[in-house]
């Protein structure tokens, strides 16, 4: 099992790979192949659901969560200023998460251990999965 602050760590690169290929996005904002989410949509989704996952986190925590209101994101620059306040959010819910509370009970989307720990991997996990995704459309 990883620790609290590697768990961190993990999710900080991994947000750090999003920034980035949202930052070289341009033009193809709101191209996608058909069927498929554009990357404005991709990154309105994987932002909001950074928060989300730092309510669930508040939340095993027993502190309290901070408001969040879902914005549309009209341009890459738009998405990377929500990211950032996004970030500021997430990091606030996860800077307290000492290794003891990483088996504290949780509410992690799929399947994913029902603890912190597992609210914090399906975090990492999301924000790579969405990177990838975007990474494939630079």
């Amino acid at each position: 099992m990883a620790s609290a602050e590697e768990l961190r760590q993990q999710l900080a690169a991994n947000r750090a790979a999003f920034r980035q290929v949202v930052s070289v996005l341009g033009g193809k904002w709101e191209q996608a192949p058909a069927e498929e989410w554009t990357p404005r949509r991709i990154a309105e989704h994987a932002i909001s659901a950074e928060v989300m996952f730092a309510t669930r986190c508040f939340e095993a925590m027993q502190s309290k969560p901070t408001d969040w209101e879902r914005l549309p994101l009209e341009t890459p620059e738009a998405a990377l200023a929500r990211l950032e306040q996004a970030a500021t959010v997430a990091d606030r819910a996860y800077r307290y998460v000492e290794d003891r509370d990483l088996l504290k009970p949780g509410n992690p989307a799929g399947d994913y251990p029902k603890t912190v720990e597992g609210i914090m991997l399906n975090a990492i996990n999301h924000l790579a999965e969405h990177a990838a995704t975007l990474k494939e459309r630079v």
